[in-house]
């Protein structure tokens, strides 16, 4: 299990406890979804900078054969075989450079990729009442309720997901099922967003992170997703079984 997982799942065991804990306390089980945002901001750090680990690293350098093993392939080979074996193994370096090649590109995109979750995280956690209300007193969180702030933090964030959905399916290799799917998931969140589909979104967060594995993009926060899915997923369970 790697850390980003362990985390995911220490996440759902303690909102599981809680709710339960809720439940024999007061008959009605609640889980502590106003605390999403913040647990999604801590978790961009924890999974880009304390899970970056559990990435396998491509090897760089090749493990050429002996010089025993060399005497004893002339002695037990012909030419022939030694050709070919000598072909098999700059097929193998080509290879491992290739992959290591493709592992940088890909820790690229997870570091540049880092900032527009740091920036979903923080407009997901400015666009909540709750978090105001620590900074704020009761007269202004009156004003803070009739104004739009809240709003235009929540269309931001919004926005700020369309944009990362894009970069993230918009990715090398490109396929005909990679601009499918970006165009349905497209289709779906402008749905979810116009008809306010709150109860669908640890769908569709779950949805993103199982295309992400099915198409090969690898990132140091993919399992970001599976999280943000969690997280809704206890949200809805909350208002619907109350």
């Amino acid at each position: 299990m790697t850390k980003s997982i362990r985390f995911i799942f220490l996440t759902a065991l303690t909102y599981t406890v809680y709710g339960l804990y809720i439940l024999a306390d007061t008959g009605s089980i609640i889980f502590p979804f106003p605390l999403n945002d913040l647990l999604f901001l801590i978790a961009v750090f924890y999974f880009q900078f304390v899970s970056e680990k559990d990435i396998a690293t491509a090897p760089t350098e090749v493990s050429f054969l002996n010089e025993d093993l060399i005497d004893e392939t002339i002695l037990n080979q012909n030419e022939e075989n030694l050709i070919e074996l000598n072909e098999s193994e700059a097929r193998s370096l080509n290879d491992q450079n290739n992959n290591a090649k493709l592992l940088d590109d890909d820790l690229i995109k997870g570091n540049s990729h880092f900032f527009i979750y740091l920036s979903l995280a923080i407009c997901g956690l400015l666009r909540t009442e709750l978090f105001w209300s620590f900074f704020l007193d009761s007269e202004q969180m009156l004003e803070l309720s009739e104004s739009t702030t809240t709003d235009w933090f929540s269309l931001l964030y919004y926005f700020t997901l369309l944009i990362l959905i894009c970069l993230l399916f918009i990715s090398k290799p490109y396929s005909n099922n990679k601009t499918a799917a970006l165009s349905l998931t497209i289709l779906i969140l402008i749905t979810l967003i116009y008809f306010n589909l709150m109860f669908l979104w640890f769908i569709f967060f779950i949805s993103i992170w199982f295309l992400l594995r099915q198409f090969k993009i690898r990132s140091k926060t993919m399992n970001l997703w599976l999280l943000l899915g969690i997280l809704n997923l206890y949200m809805t369970l909350s208002f619907l079984l109350n």
